[in-house]
């Protein structure tokens, strides 16, 4: 795990927009091909999104979210906290 810390502490970006919404409703809408298994997705971002709650309602609405986890990653200082942490609560991540 240090050294996937040590490897994202380096990450750096600045690409404008952050765009999630439409992504995440793409992957959620993809049914699992074997429903014993489980899908885990990673966010990382650097950013914020003006569509949060939008966002966390698609997430909770979700009829695959009882087999999928969430999980984000804020990178740097221009992370929305607030983003981060209620996508991951809504995803069932960290």
């Amino acid at each position: 795990m240090t050294n996937y810390i040590t490897l994202v502490s380096g990450f750096t970006a600045n690409f404008g927009g952050t765009e999630l919404l439409r992504p995440i409703e793409d992957i959620l809408n993809v049914p699992l091909k074997d429903e014993s298994t489980m899908r885990y997705v990673y966010v990382l971002t650097d950013g914020g999104i003006s569509d949060t709650d939008q966002l966390i309602t698609v997430v909770k609405n979700s009829p695959h979210l009882n087999k999928t986890v969430i999980s984000t990653i804020g990178i740097g200082s221009g992370a929305s906290s607030e983003l981060v942490i209620k996508l991951a609560q809504a995803g069932g991540g960290m």
